[in-house]
Parts: C-alpha cells; structure tokens; sequence
C-alpha cells in the first residue's frame, strides 16, 4: 500500500506559506520562465556552498508581521511581535494534522522559491529520528509530482560516514541532513574532530549557514541544548510541535481545539475501566501533590463516614501527624495511616507504618484485576469497531483495517520467560478466545489469536526482550521494525491488529489506524495525556492509502484506568497549560454516553427520500473565466492601499572574535560575540539585480506575459524595481493572486457532468451518519430515514428541532417532507476546496391553493459567524450557490433559523 498526500490541503498550505513569506524580498533561484539566474541566494565560502539571507531584519520584521496578521495562521493577537528579538520561528501543529509533512514540503519550497540548499532536521530521539526518515521515503513521489525536476539528497547522520559531512558543505544540490541532539552536544562527539585536514565536522556544517529544523523542540530548551544548536550557526531556525515551551515569534497557530473543530484528527472516546467501591479495602489515592514557598500539601482520597453513610471523600494533608483515621470519621482499616512527610520532587506520601504511596496511585485497588480488565475492554471495542467498518465500508478500496495499541511498562509481563506464560499475553489471549467466537463477531472471520497480535520491544545480545528507555543503541532494530511496518499494518492481508509495545516507543511511532490505544501500568498512568492519545489521532487511511474524513469513522478510544471525568479533567488540564487555548466540552466524549444512529434499512424506496435525493445528486465541473480588465483594474486599486516598498538597508554590526582550546567538557573553535549596538547605513544603496519580472509573475500567478505586461505598467511600482526588485515582485504577486481569488468566484460557471462514471452521487454515502454518537448531540427525529440528527452547534440543533417539528407524517401536519443533514463527503468542487453544505430540505409549497414539492440546499450559521465570515468561506458560498444554480435546486444561506426558510 502507498499511503496518498493531498497537496491542496489549505491548513498545510497556509503552515508553508507562513515559513516562505517571512522572507519575501530574498532574491529568487532560477526559474524555467527566468532568462538570467544569479546565485543570490548562495553563500560561497573556501571549502563549499551554503546559504546566504540577503534581506535585512526590518524587511523580516515587516514580512513577520504580515504573516502573523493573516487570518488563516490564527496567531493570537496578544502573540504577534512589535520587533525582532530572534531568528526562531515557531510552527504549533496539533499532533495528528501533517506536521512532518509541512516542514519538508517547506523545505523544497524555500529551496524552489530562494535558491537555498543545505538543511538540517533535528530531532531529540532515535524514534523521532527514524519516523522523520520513515516520512521522507513515504512521500518522495508525491513531492516529485508536486515539485517537478527537482531533486532532493536527505540521509541521517552517521558519526561511522562522516564523509558525508563534506559532502553536505561541498555540492550544491538540495541536502537534507537529519540529526539526534545527541550527536553533537558533546564534545566526545565525532563532529568535533578534523576530517582530512580541513577542520572539524560542526564547523564544516556550521560554515554553510544551514536552516535548521527542529521537530519537538520543547525537549531541547536546556541551557546545553541550546549552546549545542548555536554551533550549527543556522540562517534561521524552524521550530515545529504540538507542544511548545517557548513560541519565540509564532507565525502560525494550529492548536488542538481548532484541530478538532476543522475535522483534522479523530473524535477522543474513553472507555473508563475503574474498580468499584470496595468498603472493606484500605482505599487511599494521591490525587495530587502541590508545593508552595510556604508549605506543601497533598489531597488524598478515602472512605469517610458522612451523615452515617460510608462514601469517598477528599481530604487534605499538611502536617505531620495527621491520621486518616480521625479524617475517615473512625474507620478501623485507617488505624495505623499517620502522615510522616510529603515528597513534592518525586510525588510520594510517606506515612508512619513505612507505607508510601505515589501521586496518581490508588491503594486498595486490585491492579492485576484492573488490567486484565483493560485488556478485556480493549479487545472487545476493537471487535465492535471492525464490526461496525465491515458493514460501513465494504466496498473494494475503501475498507479500512482496525489496528489497537497497548502499552506496557514491563516487557517481562508479556514476552517473558514465565512458564506459566507472561500475565500480559495470557489475559489478551483468554480475552480474544472469549470474545471472538460469539456469535456477533464470529461472522468476522478473524484469524487465530496466535496470528492477530505481536509486540515490539529492544532486545539484548540473546535476542531476550527487555525493558529500555527508547534512546539506546539497542533500540535501533525494533525503531527499524516499526517504521518499516506501517504501511504493512494496514494490509488487509496482514493478520496483525493488536500491537504491544514497551512505554519508552510511544514517541515518535503512530499509525493513522489505531483506534484503540490502551496503557497497562501497575499505578494509575502518570504520563502526559496528550502523549498517549497522540499515537491514534492521525485520520485514518482506507486499502487505497486516501484518508478518510467521516466522523463516524473517526473516533480513537482510550481505555484508560481511571474514571473518564477524572481523564477527561487532566487531559483538558495539560492542554490549557501547554496551549493556552480554552479545550471546552464536546470533544472528550464519554464512551457510554453514545447512542447508535440508524439508518431505515429501506430507505432506498422513501418516496420523499428519492425525491431529495434525485433533485441534489447530480455532480458538476466548473470552469473560471476573469475578465483582464477587471483583473487589472481590481490589482491597481489594491496597490494603491498598499504601502510603498523601501530599499534595502546595510546592518554593520561589531563582534570580536574569542579562539579557545577545547576541553573534554566543551569544544573549542572561534566564537564571535557582539561587541556593539548595531546601527543602519542609510546614504549607501545596494547594487541590485533586477530579475526576469514577468517570468517570475507568470510562475507564481500563472497569467500571460500580456496581461502581466499591462498590470506592472499600471501598478506604479516600476520606479520601486530599481531600488528593491524581489519586494515588488512579491507584492505583486501576492496582490494579483488575492484579485484572482476574489474574481474567480464572480466568474465561475457549474455545468451537470453528463454520461460518466462520476455524474451522481451515490448513495452509499448517505451512510456516513450511521454509528455511535454523544447523545448530547443528536436530535431524535420521527418520519425521516435516520433515527436521529447529529449537529455540530446551537443553531444547527434549533434547526433540527424546528424542522423535525414541522415534518409532515401521517396525522402530522407540517410543510416539510422529509430532511437530512449533508454526509461529509457531499463536497461541492470549487477552486478553493470542497465544500460541504450543512442541510438538505424537501419542502412543501402551497401557491394558488396547489401543493407542490421544492427541493433545497441550506447553509446554517450563527449571527456572529455571519458577521465574521471569512471571505474564502463568502466565496465557497458563492460557489455553492452556483453548483445548486446548474443543477436546479434552491440554495438558502446563511441562514440563522428555519423559520427564514
């Protein structure tokens, strides 16, 4: 299987173009429209070539600022920068959403747009490392058809082939090199020693002025981290994550709430596995420890008697000396528990009768009981998952495979040498005979439990299985494994479903089919939340490698051993603290709490059904034509707004320059240090080059040279090719494509695809709306195929309900006929994407005492959605109107209520 990239995915493309027009006004590469080519963009030195940044840092500030303004990098307006503090740039992806894809399809387009050649991706694991190496093979022909002619070396470092280090300072193509922290931040490190007498390896890399990469950043902001970077002297530095400590200037902003409500990771579901109250045990959970400058304190949880009844209850302790007893109301089986001292550093409550108890550990609870439960209900959600897809998605090419992920903290509880069998793979196995021979699931075929799970750990010089910590050199095969099996996992020919891995490989190993992630521990999981649930949020992928984007579809479960509040609590807790952003309610959902939608198995022969559906299945193709008078009277008017491109400056800037003699702690080299404010040269001009104009306009536009010709003779701007020739060309490039945008909307045209294949809609599509759904978001309805409507907002449930009100059924009297809510996949082609209608109405209309049935399209918003509606959401609209305006189908919207229909 070849998993399939779209390349017109806006979020991603927006995340791009952030990166590239921070530095518009950098001299372009060469181009097949351009008749003259320059190497601006390239520094040359003694030994190779490397990057060069010929624009000043107000120019960058300027471009900043620009960037960070744009309304689809969603960066916050308290985050955007007054001045340039930093050649860090931050990127903030929600995990799930394509961020490594992102970065190395930056990578080429800075390479196709500005010339520049060497990069480095750091990562700071082996298993990031390998999913970064993983990716860039995975993608290498869709970027070939998005990238043409353009060629790219990338390759992980290997302090055993240094050569390659001369390589990546000498030659001139595109070089990607990726590196682990690790294999430079000391100064043992190969790196630091002379290759053939031409200095040492960082500063062969250091010479070519890299634009460095760093994916997960957060976890190399120690003091020694960065000292260790600074020695790559990058150009300027990206720096991806989900999670960011530092955001230094943040150019675009696609956090977990935004991620979630554009559909672009799955729904989280918890399936809590908690013991139930057991009165007799010594119930004692450290639910959390806080420490202050003046005292440290901890909330416990235990029995307590309350108004004659035995029930928990929080309790918090201070001092030394405090009992539980006394706090529990005089419950016998607290007798001997007085607290002794609390340990904020490692988390622990240290009580007199030698007992300690962990933060997040609950006493009392039977754990191997707890577990095996787990492993039950994970076995079990994943039986009902494939069962569900089976019936869901049963057409050659869109069958997706279900894959389930536990974690464990001991390798020896499953693949070790207990003869009775590990206690892990004895309750997976006894769970799987159980399960998968009733009748329900037995109609699934499955393959024999020796077939259907395998696990994935380190293993020692005699091949034994053992605990690691994920960065060691004895985690190299099992990473190789891995990585080299992602696609093979979602092989439908594959047995393989369930995955078990040691806790030290969660980072940097996921797979776009886990719908099941389960975390065995001893104690309650301590790990962070969105570490866990970060393996299975990426959309999944049918047998043909394309993503799917149904709803119902995409739902990952946690089986987790806690109560869902309590997961859901700290989930949204560590977001808030890593994001900042409001993680409200609606997006952790309680896996009890679904209700099943049902679809009237004869639907198909719903006279009123068929109606609809008739009217609206029909597809179209559109074509654009733009007026080039209006084109260019509409550019002329927006440049006139614009304001005017300044010349370059000179920066001169003081350093002197230290030569220190290594050591074992650190390496030695010349280092230079500001010795001076910097200050502007204002009365020197800079010799520019003035490019092929129209060849770069036509390539980034794709407009003739005629109709170029005319709107840079009328943009006012040739003066300002003289004194700054890159700044106006991107200024009118980025103009033009805003007026295109905007007119191709006005003047597209849908004509009915006739006598194809794809003419229709069909209809299993109206299936996407089957499945589980929070019963807190449906509205039940009665006379229509589904048994409820799911909706998204307050306004889409008022519709629902108004509509569901007004159906005409048997005695009911009402104008409306029958209604549906539109699947996802019902997208509507436009130049801008597809779009999704929100609801599809057959309504009754009286004139002249006659009934006649009108068939409409409605699109629903909020008054304040209304008001802020984004103009590339106004142009979809647009576009909308004019598919249902070809197929002849009433369009309504936006509307706020139904009574406005």
């Amino acid at each position: 299987m070849k998993l399939q990239f779209d390349a017109t995915q806006p979020y991603q493309r927006a995340a791009v173009d952030a990166v590239v027009d921070l530095f518009a006004g950098q001299p372009l590469a060469q181009s097949a429209f351009e008749t003259s080519f320059v190497e601006e963009g390239a520094l040359l030195t003694e030994t190779g070539i490397g990057n060069r940044l010929a624009i000043s840092d107000d120019q960058i500030l300027q471009n900043l600022r620009l960037v960070q303004g744009r309304e689809e990098n969603f960066v916050p307006q308290d985050a955007r920068d007054r001045q340039l503090i930093s050649n860090n740039f931050t990127v903030e992806m929600e995990t799930g959403t394509g961020k490594t894809y992102v970065y190395l399809r930056t990578i080429r387009r800075l390479h196709e747009l500005y010339g520049w050649r060497k990069f480095i991706i750091v990562v700071p694991s082996v298993a990031i490392r390998e999913g970064v190496k993983q990716s860039i093979e995975g993608m290498a022909e869709h970027f070939a058809e998005v990238f043409e002619r353009q060629s790219m070396d990338a390759w992980v470092y290997d302090s055993k082939d240094i050569n390659k280090v001369r390589s990546f300072n000498r030659d001139s193509d595109l070089k990607v090199m990726i590196m682990t922290l690790a294999s430079f931040n000391k100064a043992g490190n190969v790196l630091f020693k002379d290759i053939e007498g031409l200095g040492q390896g960082i500063d062969l890399i250091a010479g070519t002025r890299p634009i460095v990469i760093l994916d997960e950043p957060q976890k190399m902001e120690s003091k020694k981290s960065k000292d260790a970077l600074a020695q790559l002297n990058p150009l300027f530095t990206l720096r991806y994550s989900a999670t960011h400590k530092e955001h230094y200037h943040q150019i675009y902003k696609l956090d977990p709430v935004r991620a979630y409500d554009l559909g672009l990771v799955k729904q989280i579901m918890v399936r809590s596995v908690v013991q139930e109250q057991n009165l007799n045990a010594t119930s004692i959970k450290v639910k959390k420890i806080l420490a202050t400058k003046t005292k440290v304190t901890a909330d416990v949880e235990i029995f307590a008697i309350t108004n004659g009844k035995i029930g928990k209850k929080t309790v918090k302790l201070d001092r030394t000396g405090q009992s539980l007893y006394e706090l529990s109301g005089g419950l016998s089986q607290y007798a001997s528990w007085v607290m002794e001292d609390i340990k904020p550093d490692i988390g622990e409550v240290i009580f007199a009768n030698d007992k300690i108890v962990r933060e997040g550990e609950d006493l009392g609870v039977d754990r191997d009981a707890l577990m095996q439960a787990q492993v039950h209900a994970t076995v079990e959600k994943h039986l009902q998952h494939e069962e569900y897809l089976r019936k869901k998605l049963n057409a050659p090419g869109e069958r997706v495979k279900v894959l389930s992920v536990i974690f464990i903290d001991k390798v020896a509880h499953y693949a070790g040498p207990d003869s009775s069998q590990p206690k892990i793979r004895r309750w997976f196995e006894q769970a799987y005979a159980e399960l998968s021979v009733q009748e329900r699931f037995a109609k699934l075929n499955l393959p024999d439990v020796d077939a259907v799970h395998s696990g994935y750990f380190a293993k020692d010089r005699s091949s034994v299985a053992k605990d690691t910590s994920g960065t060691t050199a004895d985690d190299q095969a099992i990473y190789d494994e891995i990585m080299r099996d992602k696609t093979l996992l979602l092989n439908l020919d594959n047995p393989r479903r369930f995955i078990f891995s040691h806790s030290a490989l969660r980072e940097g190993w996921d797979n776009p089919n886990v719908f099941q992630i389960c975390t065995l521990n001893e104690s309650v999981s301590a790990d962070r939340k969105r570490q866990e649930i970060g393996r299975g949020l990426r959309l999944p992928v049918n047998e043909s490698g394309v993503r799917c984007f149904d709803k119902a579809v995409n739902k990952v479960t946690v089986i987790a051993n806690e109560h869902y509040d309590d997961f859901a609590a700290a989930l949204q807790s560590e977001i808030e603290e890593e994001t900042g952003v409001k993680f409200d309610g609606g997006r952790i959902r309680n896996e009890r709490d679904q209700v099943s939608v049902t679809l009237d198995p004869g639907f198909r022969h719903n006279q009123y059904f068929k109606e609809l559906w008739d009217r609206i299945k029909p597809r179209t193709r559109y074509e654009v034509t733009i007026d080039s008078d209006k084109l260019l009277a509409d550019v002329v008017q927006r440049l006139t707004e614009a304001a005017d491109i300044a010349a370059p400056k000179f920066v001169i800037a003081d350093a002197s320059l230290a030569i220190k003699r290594g050591t074992e702690q650190a390496a030695g080299g010349v280092k230079a240090q500001l010795a001076g404010a910097l200050h502007e040269v204002d009365t020197v001009q800079a010799k520019v080059r003035i490019p092929d104009v129209l060849g770069y306009l036509q390539r980034e536009t794709g407009l003739t040279r005629g109709t170029l010709a005319k709107i840079v003779k009328a943009s006012g701007r040739t003066a300002q090719l003289g004194i700054n020739p890159q700044g106006v060309l991107d200024l009118l490039a980025r103009t033009i494509n805003e007026s295109k945008r905007a007119l191709m909307v006005e003047g597209i045209v849908y004509h009915r695809i006739e006598d194809h294949d794809d003419s229709e809609w069909q209809l299993d599509i109206v299936t996407d709306a089957e499945g589980p759904v929070d019963r807190k978001y449906l509205v039940e309805v009665d006379g229509s195929i589904f048994s409820h409507v799911r909706f998204d907002s307050a306004v889409e449930e008022q519709f629902a309900r108004d509509l569901a009100g007004r159906l005409a059924d048997g005695d009911t009297d009402g104008d409306i006929r029958m209604f549906m809510k539109l699947p996802p996949r019902f997208k509507v082609p436009t130049p801008l994407g597809g779009y999704n209608p929100d609801w599809a109405i057959l309504k009754i209309d009286v004139q002249d005492g006659r009934e006649t049935d009108v068939t409409m399209v409605v699109e629903t918003k909020s008054t304040h959605e209304i008001e802020k509606l984004r103009d590339e959401e106004k142009r979809k609209i647009a576009c909308g109107r004019a598919h249902f305006g070809a197929i002849e189908v009433l369009y309504e919207g936006p509307v706020v209520s139904a009574s406005e229909i």
